[in-house]
């Protein structure tokens, strides 16, 4: 030990005991036992309950000094906390059904949310303060662990999943989170879902959500402008735009000295069942190359 490693772990003390406490705190017995009355679908509880099998899988992510998941389950047995075998966690963990572990992270993220005042990390233009600015994207899981018998001597990686979350811009908290066990699922069967668990949440605002070229898709434009919401989006030209003749083109620099170029229209073809109205925003960035983006909020002074 020497003096500056001694100063540096006083110093980073406290902020691990508030994440531990935290973490307490968000995986309480009686919460628990909610979320599983809630989620668990045809899961079911015996000798395991929800809230041990939560305290283990955290244990073995966050204690023991890394040790493996398996050698958690071995030192829970011996301090007579897992009554069941190990086999037993195992096959525990692998019927969790994704319900369950969705529902737990959306619950679980709300619970938090609400031990402080949220800290603003990224603000927003006094434009959008009376919106719930809400961005999010997908990511398969990659590089999985061959731990599994069939998948030992497999060359190549394996996917383990796809998750989509959805994250607060200006607090940058994590809200809620959709998955499907396929890795090779694409990311916009997910959107509804989720969309859905955030609208479910107790927070008011209108939601302004924030998009990839990805998710530039009619059906999903539409859902995303449902319930008095807004999008901004990046142009996917698979959505052709179609100007307005009739309203003006507007051009000029943003704070940063880049030309833009606003446009009113509709992505979609006269009678196309999801035509939707949009404002078409491309600035020149310095590398010379555009950024398209189509917007929802059609009031560009506003």
């Amino acid at each position: 030990m020497n003096a500056a490693f001694d100063l540096e772990a006083c110093r980073r003390l406290p902020l691990a005991d508030a994440s531990l406490r935290l973490l307490d705190f968000v995986t309480d017995d009686a919460f628990l036992q909610g979320v599983f009355q809630r989620h668990h679908g045809r899961s079911y509880e015996r000798t395991i309950s929800f809230p041990l099998f939560v305290r283990l899988v955290a244990d073995a992510l966050v204690g023991h000094r890394g040790a493996s998941a398996h050698r958690t389950f071995q030192q829970a047995q011996a301090d007579d906390a897992l009554e069941a075998s190990v086999q037993a966690m195992y096959a525990k963990l692998r019927r969790a059904p994704v319900p369950l572990s969705t529902g737990f992270f959306a619950e679980a993220a709300a619970r938090l949310r609400g031990v402080a005042a949220p800290v603003t990390a990224n603000p927003l233009p006094a434009s959008l303060a009376a919106f719930w600015p809400l961005g999010f994207d997908g990511k398969k899981i990659k590089y999985v662990a061959k731990q599994l018998k069939v998948l030992r001597g497999l060359k190549g990686h394996i996917f383990g999943g796809k998750v989509l979350v959805v994250q607060d811009l200006a607090t940058q908290q994590a809200v809620a989170a959709e998955a499907t066990a396929d890795g090779e699922a694409g990311d916009n069967p997910l959107v509804a879902p989720a969309v859905a668990r955030v609208r479910a949440l107790p927070d008011r605002r209108p939601r302004l959500w924030f998009g990839d070229a990805a998710f530039c898709a009619f059906k999903l434009l539409g859902l995303l402008s449902a319930c008095g919401d807004h999008f901004v989006v990046r142009f996917n030209t698979s959505c052709g735009f179609h100007p307005d003749p009739t309203v003006p083109v507007r051009t000029g620099t943003d704070d940063e000295s880049r030309p833009y170029r606003e446009e009113w229209g509709w992505l979609g073809k006269p009678g196309h069942p999801h035509r939707i109205r949009v404002r078409k925003i491309t600035v020149t960035l310095a590398t010379g190359k555009p950024l398209i983006l189509v917007t929802s909020l059609l009031d560009a002074d506003l």
